[in-house]
């Protein structure tokens, strides 16, 4: 796996020389898949309602600069996100002009993506899922660009190539996988499913970290800008340069899940590490068995609108094949006052793939659907008509 990271320093966001940051990328890099003919999204960080100068979405000029490039390389850009909330057109429309991509759309070759709905991604192999929905049109190109902010996040951590996938899952189910999600390992090794399945389509990384999202929320000018062809490599990079310990990210979990190794995570190429290496960065660690269920509205939110898998223990026929073939080893075989056995769930380990209710001979097993997840199912539906 190429872990190459091309550095940049970068004081603004002068389009010509962030042409040039991107050119010199595609080709130290050697980026493959950008090409004649070829259709590339380039999946944006747009926070809904987010402005151009909070430094909390990816600047217009970066997404200019991309979209030319590829562009006069004869390929067709659509520039995509989906921020929280409803994923549709009058929601759309108001992110895209508040963040600056309405005139990018305006002034250069690309289009904003109108296509709001969703198809389902398998994960088979995954540790905290086997499928995620995600937007349709990443599924239609044929390669993507990953344009992420370097920010940090209260609850989330250090956000970059990595996180900004996480902008795939359309509209509201993102709070509804985010509460599935116990601790910030948990989060973690969601993305990690994520990037591993659709890694094959993702051609570079960039991270705009020129001006950088502090945790209080100020902006930072870092003055760099990252690309690789490896998100693992590039936000090993980012880590060290705005001082987080490699033990308390997203990175520990793919050594841990033997993804990458830790004496060779990145070799930086450009601009020396050392000229970034004492960054004036708001210091912040987030453990990685932080908590992200704690408020009492989150856990509304939760109990509102997952769907569960339900065992009733009168009706079980203590097989034990559900507790065999549950991936997170949530279900246990108990014995009841009458000495029967039957399956008991532990939600806080479930990560709800419901292989249970798929694979329970005797069709015992339900699924309790409550009212907020019926909305967001019918939500969906609509957004494909």
């Amino acid at each position: 796996m190429n872990n190459f990271v091309n550095l940049c320093k970068q004081e603004d966001y002068d389009i010509a020389s962030l042409e040039q940051f991107v050119l010199d990328s595609i080709s130290r890099l050697g980026v493959k898949g950008l090409k004649a003919g070829s259709t590339v999204l380039v999946k944006v960080n747009l926070p809904y309602l987010s402005k151009v100068n909070d430094a909390n979405t990816t600047n217009p000029n970066l997404v200019a600069a991309v979209v030319n490039v590829v562009s006069n390389m004869g390929a067709k850009c659509i520039v995509a996100d989906s921020p929280f909330g409803n994923f549709n057109e009058t929601n759309m429309d108001k992110v895209y002009f508040s963040t600056g991509m309405l005139e990018v759309a305006n002034t250069t070759k690309c289009e904003l993506n109108s296509d709001f709905s969703s198809v389902n991604l398998a994960i088979p192999d995954g540790v905290r899922t086997h499928s995620l929905p995600i937007i349709s049109i990443a599924q239609k190109v044929d390669c993507i660009i990953n344009l992420a902010k370097l920010k940090i996040d209260a609850q989330l951590g250090y956000c970059g190539a990595l996180s900004n996938l996480f902008g795939l899952l359309p509209g509201q189910t993102k709070n509804l996988y985010l509460n599935r999600q116990n601790t910030l390992k948990d989060f973690y090794n969601l993305l990690i499913d994520l990037y591993e399945t659709m890694s094959d389509k993702i051609v570079l990384n960039i991270v705009d970290g020129v001006v950088a999202r502090q945790v209080d929320g100020t902006p930072n000018l870092l003055s760099v800008l990252a690309s690789s062809t490896n998100a693992y490599a590039i936000d090993s990079q980012m880590l060290k340069i705005v001082g987080i310990q490699q033990e308390n990210s997203v990175i520990k979990l793919a050594i841990d899940r033997q993804i990458v190794k830790e004496s060779n995570l990145y070799h930086a190429m450009g601009e020396s590490e050392l000229n970034f290496a004492n960054a004036d960065f708001l210091p912040t660690e987030i453990k990685l068995d932080s908590k992200l269920k704690d408020g009492i509205s989150n856990k509304i939110y939760f109990n509102m609108h997952q769907q569960r898998v339900v065992i009733p223990c009168k009706k079980c026929k203590g097989c034990g094949v559900c507790a065999e073939l549950c991936p997170a080893k949530a279900i246990t075989m108990k014995f009841d006052k009458s000495g029967e056995l039957f399956a008991e769930v532990d939600y806080k380990k479930c990560i709800y793939c419901n292989m249970c209710y798929l694979k329970c001979p005797y069709k015992v097993i339900s699924l309790n659907t409550p009212i907020g997840y019926k909305q967001i199912v019918k939500q969906l539906e609509n957004s494909k008509e």
